[in-house]
């Protein structure tokens, strides 16, 4: 993949621009939530193996 941003005008540069914005907000977003999923379900093993235990 070959950008070359000085040949784009202004618009396309924007539009790229936002494009590639928004897919680091998705890969944010993603990251965030499996990270904050991890904790959950670990939360959930050990409230279900206390359950069990008793």
């Amino acid at each position: 993949m070959t950008i070359k941003p000085f040949l784009m005008n202004k618009y396309s540069c924007l539009l790229f621009y936002t494009q590639s914005n928004s897919v680091i907000k998705i890969v944010e977003i993603a990251v965030m939530t499996s990270m904050h999923r991890a904790p959950l379900a670990n939360a959930a093993a050990t409230h279900r193996e206390r359950q069990c235990n008793k």
